[in-house]
């Protein structure tokens, strides 16, 4: 039997609230692919994400970083930052903090030319915006896409329009240079990205091995062996294309699903470390404690999210229901 075909899809909790759409043809103009929104709470370090499409990120509260291949980006309420298709980026919050942000997921021939023109390159990805009404129209737009989610005339008719809205604020803004560009810090974070590791495919092949395997109780050997590479030359390999070790590598991809499991799971920590490879739970909170410089309870404890009540929590019905 085929599994039913999925035009969209909604999620609505008390964290969230967004809707993703997967009819939307690349052979248009201006579309949406998706929108949402997430109230103050924990988000760690996670693993790389990939977008198909253009994603701008409206950030209304808290602080914390946004990560590419080669830099780091400090994100600060009123920070509007941009992923591009197919661009491998992690963003989270500081240690202990939390953050509120809007996103809007765009598609269409038309999409890079008024990025273009707000002043989007790849050598600027995140910018300070003034304009406070941008934050009534993002809300607008989840709510109108809710509403004419079945309804591609609707969608067409009022929820672009708003969008289109969002864009010109920007816009205009640029031209009345009201914009302005965040800094960024030079990083190699290919340990994260894993760009550098299309440079050679027995390197790519380890890390997608430890992304397979990394629950088990794998060495560098079991890696090599599974390459049929001697060990010795597989780390020499590893550690030139990447900078790091592959044991640091393999720690560090299971510290980093640590992070995400202790704020998103009520799981022990002893549980969580068996979860991301480690036996030991000891030895895992002092690797932990070592990368991250608390252990993984404390880390926790500053993660925790704290209650939140939206003001006008009409703003995010489902106006259909």
């Amino acid at each position: 039997m085929t599994e039913p075909h999925i035009p969209f899809q909604i999620f609505s909790g008390s964290s969230e609230h967004y809707i993703h759409f997967y009819d939307v043809t690349p052979h248009c103009d201006l579309a949406l692919g998706q929108t949402g929104w997430q109230v103050p709470y924990c988000r760690p370090l996670m693993p790389p994400q990939l977008k198909y499409h253009y994603v701008l990120h409206f950030v209304r509260a808290g602080e914390g970083y946004f990560r590419l291949r080669d830099r780091n980006y400090r994100i600060v309420p009123n920070t509007c930052f941009l992923i591009y298709p197919n661009q491998p980026t992690v963003y989270y919050t500081d240690r202990g903090g939390t953050w509120e942000y809007f996103w809007v997921g765009l598609i269409g021939s038309d999409v890079e030319r008024i990025l273009s023109t707000i002043g989007f390159s790849s050598d600027h990805q995140a910018m300070l915006f003034t304009n406070s009404h941008v934050f009534d129209l993002l809300p607008e737009i989840i709510n109108s896409a809710l509403q004419y989610k079945d309804d591609p005339l609707g969608l067409s008719l009022h929820t672009m329009p708003l969008i289109c809205s969002l864009l010109f604020l920007l816009i205009e803004e640029a031209r009345s240079n009201t914009l302005s560009y965040l800094d960024y810090t030079p990083v190699d974070n290919s340990y994260l990205m894993n760009q550098r590791h299309d440079g050679n495919k027995y390197v790519k092949l380890a890390t997608q091995y430890v992304e397979k395997h990394y629950r088990d109780p794998i060495t560098v050997e079991d890696i090599a062996s599974s390459l049929h590479l001697n060990r010795s030359y597989l780390s020499t390999l590893f550690k030139v294309n990447t900078h790091i070790s592959l044991k640091q590598y393999l720690q560090q991809y299971r510290i980093m699903l640590a992070t995400h499991l202790l704020c998103e799971s009520t799981h022990s920590v002893t549980e969580i470390a068996a979860e991301v490879g480690f036996r030991d739970p000891l030895y895992f909170s002092r690797i932990f404690k070592a990368h991250l410089g608390m252990s993984p309870t404390e880390y926790r404890m500053q993660r925790l999210p704290e209650p939140f009540r939206p003001e006008e929590t009409s703003l995010f019905t489902d106006s259909t229901s």
